[in-house]
């Protein structure tokens, strides 16, 4: 899986890109090929970080965005909400939705 992470207004720690691609390769690995292409998107407003996550796989587009006080759990957060949505469209496309 590509990954793009961008920020806006500023800085990527390099921790938190070791954390996103560890993540996002174990949570969506089952359920893309190599071929998919993840991008986040990182914001801070007020006191939160706001993660925006797009997966693009197929001509089919996921995408979710979550705002936290950490960054790990609003990644995390919306990670689960692209899960979510493959697992309720995943019927008529052929994806694996086990696991």
């Amino acid at each position: 899986m590509k990954i793009t992470i961008t920020a806006k207004k500023m800085q990527i720690p390099q921790n938190f890109t070791e954390y996103a691609e560890n993540r996002l390769n174990s949570k969506l690995n089952k359920f893309f090929g190599e071929e998919a292409e993840a991008k986040i998107t990182m914001a801070n407003h007020k006191n939160l970080i706001v993660i925006e996550l797009t997966v693009t796989y197929n001509n089919m587009i996921y995408r979710a965005e979550q705002s936290a006080v950490d960054k790990e759990d609003a990644l995390d957060a919306s990670v689960d909400k692209i899960i979510r949505q493959i697992r309720k469209h995943s019927c008529g496309t052929g994806l694996s939705a086990s696991g």
